[in-house]
Formats: structure tokens, sequence, C-alpha cells
């Protein structure tokens, strides 16, 4: 097999219908005067690239590019000439990966299809339409997105995007502008083919011994016998441990069809003894086989190659009674007989001009997930199937997948014609990952099942091709779904909203509430969730400073300002002001305003996940939303757009620790000690708990043995009734450790506009340690919420970042650059809070 990636291409826009008015798809058409891009390229970033067009991003840009969206869009690319002739055992595919979305095909001005997804490839014979030795074009033609509509209406919006399989979340939503790409987005290839060709690889655990000492796979792979008897074609497989030494090798059987009527899909068993299992990186190692499956003709001629990692390992989804709270079901994922509490975060696109996301962007911004204690990813439903880097990288860092397919808060159509597309689009999907060992879920949908019932589509299509093109890896119609509502306490999962946004949900068929007042959207509404697995939760946060400078013109960059205020699209205007009058006061400026916000994001979303894993096993997972951006905006992440952590970010990476001791406050100044173990190692330590005042005199101390087996259930140590101890305005509880194994802590019990904070003296000492590295021994007179260590330019990795600050108390940070210059002078440290 031969192929070659088309990296050139030359694109233009018409009206509408006048690219084909001026014979744009001819072969011979003159394309000089277009302009000259490398594929893959969306449309807008060719533009931007090329200087033609305002960066959509940047201060008003949105509003500057609308118009790319009404215009008819065409590529035309140069295809190499093949050397000779196809033989006539051979056939000649063009394939476009990824095309953003009503599209036209020609080659050599001759008509091949139309596609309409950008969500599976575009595939074409083109063996006789080639010429040898000649020029040779393609010519794709991308109609209008848009005309007229006034696409500020939502309602609108959501009539242009329900039949489209395109991402949705390029129409606008609460957490991107409103960016409608087009273009190539993924490779295109012409492959010349001979005999027959290999699909998918498929790769399962059909069993694993409960000490894992053997385990049984099952390795298939798919065989397009074009021309050739398929009894004649041979399938071998070899597959090779993560050190390298050879697993097993042998031949894949199956029966055989004729030429035309299918797809073989030859198979085999292997026992593998010892084997290296793929665990999620908190518990173990991410082990992956490399298999290799190679396919010989009938003259003994290997035809076709395939290589993919895999790895060896079992999930399920434990979905049993929970026998101590009667009438409710667990919601658990089960790795390798052992189940696990699901911590991590959703993920949305990266870029809204997803063909620009390189590979060493999802391995950074994974990783990032990874340093923050997480163990699985949520693709939302809203944008896209991931590249393959994307896959890849969770495979390696140890990162389970909760795969939405990409259908978000609409009631899609049941017509046959647009379910036909779903399906093509499903089975292509899950043949392609269903190998992956990180996938541990495909989920139907987000939040459609309020918008309307769409059963055929949720309940049928969706289920049928996960059963046939994987049959192993859990199935779940919806998120959230299950019980009788969107907050069921007793099955299934759960978006709970009610601590931003203040909205409570009902039951299927019934109308929600909001209390929008500050009162009413507080972090301490997390602690009345009593579900089972909370797949959404969140507080929103501006970006960092150098993110908005990066983004925004001086005049743009006041938070308080309308063209900042303009990137917060869940609501008009200021949606953050009653949640500052409430817990932290008025800011005064630009920077507390983005200082205290960024404060009520860490503490929020902290004190939800320490609620959340206080219930383990009954709740099972907390997947806070969202880990990244699509776009420089005002939303939910923990890592901004241009990769940089909020202060939320270590907050997460400190809650989501394997092993963590929390105080939960209760009414009338009560609190609860707890103690949770994730780990697969046992806990023995001590902890020392103190009540203290905010200038550091020390009103209790007592000390309590915390031990919890491997996996335990959440621990209740010890419930306190002090409430005439603790004074909430002017104390606070602080936990650590003797031999730190649980991370130290604290509970503050009253907001902190309320607290009667000392002025606090920050003292700092510095010094180099290494090339590129400095440490600070960093000193608090008084109690401080919240410690940052800031560098005026540099980006740079910090052991620990943005914590409170005991009284008296040394606290160490170490900082890293990747360069080997670090000038420990230029580090500040500041208190966010005072």
């Amino acid at each position: 097999m031969l192929s070659a990636a088309l990296s050139t291409a030359r694109i233009a826009d018409f009206s509408p219908g006048g690219g084909v008015a001026a014979g744009a798809s001819a072969r011979e058409f003159d394309d000089t005067s277009w302009l000259d891009v490398r594929l893959p390229a969306d449309v807008h970033t060719a533009l931007v690239d090329a200087g033609r067009l305002v960066e959509p991003y940047a201060d008003a840009g949105e509003s500057e590019v609308a118009w790319v969206a009404r215009r008819e869009w065409w590529y035309r690319c140069p295809i190499p000439a093949p050397e000779a002739a196809p033989a006539p055992d051979e056939r000649v595919r063009l394939i476009l990966h990824g095309l953003d979305t009503e599209a036209e095909i020609w080659v050599n001005g001759v008509p091949v299809g139309a596609h309409h997804s950008m969500f599976r490839p575009a595939e074409f014979d083109v063996t006789d339409l080639l010429d040898v030795g000649g020029d040779n074009v393609l010519a794709i033609r991308f109609a209008p997105i848009v005309g007229d509509e006034d696409v500020s209406d939502v309602s609108v919006r959501d009539t242009l995007r329900v039949r489209r399989r395109k991402m949705q979340v390029g129409f606008g939503w609460d957490i991107s502008c409103y960016l409608l790409t087009v273009g190539v987005w993924q490779p295109i290839e012409v492959r010349r083919e001979r005999v027959a060709r290999l699909g998918p690889l498929s790769f399962a655990t059909v069993d694993l011994d409960p000490d894992g000492d053997r385990a049984v796979v099952k390795i298939g792979a798919r065989v397009d016998a074009f021309a050739a008897d398929p009894a004649r074609l041979r399938v071998h497989y070899r597959l090779t441990g993560p050190d390298g030494t050879l697993a097993g090798e042998g031949p894949l059987t199956g029966e055989g069809r004729s030429a035309g009527e299918g797809p073989l899909a030859p198979s085999a068993y292997l026992v593998v003894d010892r084997p290296a299992l793929w665990w999620t990186h908190d518990l173990g190692q991410p082990d992956l086989y490399r298999l290799t499956v190679s396919l010989t003709g009938v003259d003994g001629e290997v035809v076709d190659v395939r290589e993919s990692r895999v790895g060896i390992r079992t999930i399920a989804l434990d979905q049993s009674p929970d026998q101590h709270e009667p009438g409710s079901r667990f919601f658990r994922f089960v790795l390798n007989g052992q189940p696990i509490y699901a911590r991590g975060a959703n993920w949305v696109p990266d870029d809204l001009r997803i063909a620009r996301v390189e590979p060493r962007t999802y391995r950074e911004r994974l990783a990032q997930a990874a340093a923050a204690n997480m163990n699985m990813i949520r693709i939302w439903g809203g944008g896209i199937y991931e590249k393959d880097a994307f896959y890849e990288a969770c495979d390696e860092l140890g990162l389970l997948i909760w795969h939405d397919f990409m259908f978000a808060c609409l009631a899609y159509p049941d017509d046959p014609e647009f379910l036909a597309e779903c399906e093509a689009e499903a089975r292509y999907q899950v043949a392609r990952l269903q190998a992956r060992p990180s996938l541990a879920l495909w989920c139907g949908n987000n939040e459609a099942q309020g918008a309307g019932d769409s059963l055929a589509l949720f309940a049928e299509v969706l289920p049928r091709a996960v059963a046939e093109e994987d049959g192993r890896t859990p199935y779940w119609p919806g998120s959230p779904y299950g019980g009788n509502g969107y907050a069921s306490t007793y099955d299934g999962d759960t978006h709970d909203w009610r601590g931003f946004h203040g909205t409570h949900s009902a039951p299927f068929g019934a109308e929600g509430w909001q209390d929008p007042s500050g009162p009413g959207r507080h972090w301490h509404q997390y602690a009345e969730d009593v579900g089972r697995f909370v797949s959404e939760f969140g507080f929103a946060a501006p970006s960092t400073l150098a993110t908005i400078e990066h983004w925004n013109s001086p005049a743009h960059r006041d938070p308080r300002a309308h063209a900042w205020q303009d990137r917060i699209r869940y609501v008009q205007g200021d949606a953050h002001m009653p949640l500052l009058e409430t817990i932290t006061g008025v800011p005064r400026d630009a920077r507390e305003w983005v200082d205290y916000i960024q404060l009520i994001q860490a503490e929020g979303l902290r004190f939800g996940i320490e609620r959340f894993r206080e219930r383990k096993p009954h709740c099972s997972g907390a997947l806070l939303w969202q880990l990244n951006d699509c776009w420089p905006g005002f939303t939910w992440s923990i890592v901004d757009f241009d990769g940089r952590p909020k202060p939320a970010y270590y907050a997460v990476r400190r809650a989501f620790s394997p092993v963590l001791a929390t105080v939960k406050p209760m009414r009338g100044g009560a609190f609860e000690l707890w103690l949770i173990n994730d780990s697969g190692s046992r806990v023995d330590d001590v902890i020392t708990l103190q009540v203290m005042r905010l200038d550091g005199t020390v009103l209790r101390q007592e000390e309590f043995p915390a031990c919890a087996e491997p996996h335990a259930e959440a621990r209740l140590l010890r419930r306190f009734g002090w409430g005439r101890v603790i004074q909430p305005r002017s104390c606070y509880v602080s936990i650590s450790s003797a031999r730190g194994t649980v991370p130290a802590s604290r509970q503050l019990f009253a907001d902190f506009r309320q607290l009667e904070l000392p002025e606090a003296e920050l003292t700092v000492a510095r010094r180099g340690v290494a090339p590129g590295v400095v440490e600070l021994d960093i000193t608090a007179s008084a109690f401080v919420p919240m410690v940052a260590v800031e560098h005026p330019h540099l980006d740079l990795a910090y052991d620990d970042n943005y914590f409170a600050l005991d009284p008296g108390v040394t606290r160490t940070v170490r900082v890293r650059h990747a360069g080997d210059r670090l000038d420990p002078a230029e580090l500040s440290v500041r208190a966010l809070y005072t």
C-alpha cells in the first residue's frame, strides 16, 4: 500500500453559488490568484496567517469575522500523479479525514460525491479518475453555513445546528464565542491499495484472573478484500510487551466472504501470563503493548500492515444496589476488578479552530490533568471526537475517558436520513477507538434528554453501534441521566449547578427552579448533594492576567468594562456581583475583581470536591466543569486558553489528592473529620487537628490515628461539637499529619468578607538551587487565605501555588523554568486576599 498526504491547497471565497458558476470545479480552472495554504487548515486560520483577517479572539474580532460563515469557500489541491496505471487488482482511494462541514468534491472536474459530517471521513474510489504522469486536481466546495439569519438569536442558532453534524460549540455557547469554522481540519490522503486492505484493529481483555497473573485477550481486524478471494488471504498478528518481549503471535482467522460482500473480521484469542496491566496513573503503571497486524495477499506478499498500542485491562460500570442507601444504585467504574473513585474534569475542544491544535498541546494539557491528580477526562458532547494524539496521550498518561457522542442540549430529529448519518458516524468512531485502553464509557449525549426524547437515537441507534462495533465498553444514554430527573439522588449521574447558578433540577418533564441570589449561589449548596456520580459542577472565573493582556489591547483589559464583560457568555452583565457581595465583598479595582472571583472559584471547587468525596462509595465520581478553554473568554476552566493554570487548578490538585483528610462544617459550629483513601496503599498516620485564631493562637488541639485500607470507603473519624470554641469570623480548623501521607488542609467557617483578618506580613527567603530552579520559603505573621507566587513575564512550573498559609508556618515552594536562567528576585509573593 502506498499513501500520500496532500500538503498544499489554494482557497478562495464566492457568493453562494458563485464558485460553481465560475467553473471552480474544472480541472483547467485558473486558481493562481487564490491564497496558498498548508493542509490541514481551516479558512479563519489561513486568512489570519496571511494577514487578510483580524484575529477572531482578540478584542472585538469575533464580530469582524462573522462574514466568513456566509460565504461559499473552495479548496483546490494538486494530487500527485500515479507513477503507473493501477493494475487490475489495485485501486486508488481518496480519503478526506475531516471536512468542515457541508462539502461537494470533484476530481479532475468529475463530481465524486458530497459529504455532510465533520465527524467521519469522506472516502471515494478514484482509480479511474487520475491521470498517469499528468496534473490532477481535487476541488472541494464548502457551502455557506448561514445565510441572512439572525444568529444572535439562540433559537435561530439551535435551528441551524440541530441537523448539522458539526462541532456544536462553534455556534456560540456559554463557554465560547460565535465562530463557525469551515474548511479542511484533518489530513487528506490518496491511498493506492492492492488486493485488500486492513481496517481498524480490535483488542479486548475478555478475562483477567483476580490476582492478575493471567489474562485472555481477543485480537481482531477488519479486512476489505476488494480484489481477492478472502479464503486465500492471510492475516497475522504479533503482540509485544512494554519491555519489547514477545507476548504472542499467530494467525487471525474467521469466516470467509466473497469479494464485495463487505469486510472480513478475523480474530484470535491469546493467553498472556503475568500480564503488565494498564492502570490509571494513580494506581499503577499504564503499561502498553504493541500490536502489529499484517495482511498477506495470494502471492505471499504483504499488502498492508497496521500497528496499535493497546493495554490489557478490564473496565465495567457497576450499577448494583447500594445496600447502605436503600432504593439507590451505585454508579462507579471498576478497573481490573477494582472499584475506583473517578476524579477528573470535562474536556472541551482546546481551540474552536481545531485544525491548529497540535499533538504537543494535547500532551501538555492532559499532563496538567494528570498532575492535578485526575484519573478521568470526560469528552463533552458539544465538541468533537478528538484527534488521535488526544487518545494516545490519555493511553500513555493513564487517564480514563468518559466519551460523549457529539450531541448536546437539543431535541434531535428522528427521521431516517438523519439517523442513518448519525449511525455511520457512531460506527466509525466506535470502531476507531474501541481498542484504546483509556476508553471507559460511551455516553449518548450531554443534556439532550431535557430538550426532547430523541429515543430512536439514544436508545436504539447509538447503543446498537456500541454493541456491534465494540461489545465491551459500557454505554450510558446521556449525561445527566438516571432515576427520574437531572439530579437523581439514587441512580445515574448528575450535573450539580446549584453552587454557581443556583439551579435546582426537577424530575424529567417538570420545570426546575433557580435562586440567583448570593446565598442561593454558594458552594455550601454542594453539601446537600447526595448523587451517585457528579459529572458536572463548577465555578467560573476569568483567565489569568497574562492571558487577558495577550488577547486584549489596553483599552479592553479592564474586566469590569463592557469589552471584557462581553466575554461572559452565560448571562448578560456582571453575573458575579451577587457572589462578590456575599462572599468576598465588592472589589475596589480591576486586579481585585480578577483576584476575588478566582478565589471564589478555587474555594468553591475545593469545597465541592471534598463534599462529594466524603460520600464514597455512595458517590463514586466528581468531574468538574471544566479543565480547558476553547477561546480566551471567561469560563469555568481551571486552565485558561493559553495553558496557564488559574488559582483553582492548584486548589483542585490538592482536593483531588488520592489521600485526603477533610473538615466538613456543620450547623452551629460543629464539624466532622473525614479520611479518604483512593490509593492502592494502606494509610497509617497521625492527624493533628487544631482550632486556631486567625492571628495564630491555638485554641484547641487534638491528635487522631488516621488508618485506612487501600481503596477504602470514606471514613468519618470524629464528629466535633465545638460551637463555643469556634468563632466563625475569627477562627478556622487546620489539619496536618505526622508522616505527611495526609496533605495539610484547612476549613473556614465564614465567608471571606466576614473574616476578621489581622494584617499579615509575608516574609520570603529566595534561593537558587539549580539552573532554572528557585525555592522560596514563605512565612506569614497571620492567616492568609491565599498566597500567590508570580513572575511578571515568564510561564513557570510551581510545585504548589495559590495556597492558604497558617501563621508562623514556613511553606517552601519550588519554581522551575524550562530554560536554565531564573532570577529569584523577579519572583513576587503577595496575599491575594486581605
